[in-house]
């Protein structure tokens, strides 16, 4: 276990610092973070929700403008700079601008994290994902466990600081990612890892998004409805905490890469029901430490399945909006949740029991779709040696999934994967300009792969290359 989780580490610490920091920045500020709290002063359930829901609009963007701007390196470094001072007197700027600050750090950190998720399905190979997501997250929240007990003990302009070097260490990984990724592509690497392209996933993206949204209610009403009810035990909280959820989620992601994504779900729900089932016992410290327990150890198996499984999806049907759009749809149930539980407590209807019982629907309804969601663990996959992070970028992950996809098992061998992924997509009818922009290259790296191609297979333009292709 130590020795596997000392690889990923090694081979893929960058994609876990990106988003690690990122969603860390998020849920220590904007996201009822106890940096949002310590320096407002006021209630913020509705402020926090609504940057939570930037945060997921991020997660939404189209794909081409967050490739665009954070291919610049220079210009996500400049949003912080502009931000920076008004997160650091965030006490002191009147109440709008707060509002506007807390909404622009939240978009700006989800689009940080829709690049991650970019990277993730086309980087990570199926037999790591589970690993690097679990060791992600638990960096996010090991963040929050941390911040929330050190706001205590740090000045107000510290605590301040905090998101703006998170989300700029998050930035900071983004750029040396993009850096080896640029170096590996220009050097025409092949890969010794075979992507999952013969396997088919027969669900509708919409169907998955359904589901996750299901699930996440249940998560709003965990971390707004329930939580708030145990304020009397907050010196327990602060030490507690999120504890159970970063520690759970790396067991999580070995058993996901091992025993398959779906068991991850089934183990979440269990435990997450059996937390809103102990929630209906009457207060006191022996109810808290059930429900919190419970509640963190089920949603660390939930969130690492999601995370995964989107990527899974995303990678075989090749249809990169998948991954990015299974994480919002997660996002986004959290937010109707939260919503629900702020509405319900403030009604008649927050008794504890009335309350433990609607918590529970929408883990009996995510029950009851779960068989449409398919065991996206392929363990036929190769297991790579090396760096996989850096050769994976060879391959055609970017390629339409249809009968014209060339594989490694045909004469085009001949072919690097990266040339292979070119070649497909010009018989695809693709302009320069679109594959360009597709695989983030610059023209004259495409020319030369061009060239390449048309050299090795005897032919000399378009149109030769769809009559070899069709051939062979």
């Amino acid at each position: 276990m130590i020795k596997e989780l000392k690889f990923i580490i090694n081979n893929y610490k960058a994609y876990i610092l990106m988003l690690g920091f990122a969603y860390g920045a998020t849920i220590v500020f904007p996201a009822f973070g106890p940096v949002l709290k310590i320096s407002s002063g006021t209630s913020l359930s509705m402020m926090s929700t609504l940057a939570f829901l930037c945060y997921v609009i991020g997660f939404l963007l189209p794909e081409k403008y967050i490739l665009t701007y954070t291919k610049n390196h220079k210009i996500p470094y400049l949003i912080i700079i502009v931000i920076a001072p008004s997160i650091m007197f965030f006490d002191k700027i009147s109440d709008p601008m707060k509002w506007m600050v807390l909404l622009i750090f939240a978009l700006f950190a989800g689009s940080i994290g829709h690049l991650w998720t970019f990277y993730f399905h086309r980087q990570v190979p199926n037999q790591y994902r589970g690993r690097v997501s679990a060791l992600t997250i638990s960096l996010s929240f090991f963040i929050l466990y941390s911040c929330t007990i050190l706001v205590d003990y740090v000045s107000l302009r510290v605590a301040l600081f905090l998101p703006i070097l998170l989300i700029f260490l998050s930035v900071h990984q983004n750029t040396s990612i993009q850096n080896i990724i640029s170096k590996v592509i220009n050097s025409d690497v092949q890969t010794d890892y075979k992507p999952t392209e013969n396997i088919s996933f027969q669900i509708q993206p919409w169907t998955l998004y359904a589901f996750f949204v299901i699930i996440y209610i249940s998560g709003g009403f965990t971390y707004a409805g329930l939580f708030p009810k145990f304020e009397s035990y907050t010196f327990i909280a602060k030490y507690y905490n999120v504890q159970p959820l970063f520690l759970t989620v790396i067991l999580a992601g070995l058993l996901a890469d091992k025993i398959g994504r779906k068991n991850m779900l089934y183990i979440g729900f269990g435990f997450v029901g059996l937390s809103f089932t102990t929630f209906m016992l009457p207060a006191g410290y022996a109810s808290y430490l059930a429900t919190q327990t419970f509640s963190q150890i089920g949603w660390g198996f939930v969130n690492t399945a999601v995370w995964v499984i989107s990527a899974d999806i995303a990678h075989v049907r090749k249809e990169a909006n998948i991954a990015s759009r299974g994480v919002a749809s997660m996002l986004f149930g959290t937010v109707i949740g939260a919503t629900i539980a702020y509405l319900i407590n403030h009604t008649s209807l927050n008794e504890s029991n009335i309350y433990g019982f609607i918590t529970h629907v929408p883990i009996f309804l995510s029950l009851t779709m779960i068989g449409l969601i398919p065991e996206t663990l392929v363990k036929e996959d190769r297991k790579t040696s090396g760096i996989p992070t850096i050769k994976t970028q060879g391959t055609n992950s970017n390629i339409g999934a249809d009968n014209n996809s060339l594989t490694p098992d045909t004469p085009r061998e001949r072919l690097t994967a990266r040339e292979q992924e070119i070649a497909d997509l010009l018989i695809k009818d693709y302009s320069r300009t679109q594959i360009c922009s597709k695989l983030n290259i610059s023209i004259n790296t495409l020319k030369t792969h061009i060239r390449h191609i048309y050299k090795k297979l005897g032919i000399s333009n378009k149109n030769a290359l769809k009559v070899y292709m069709t051939n062979n």
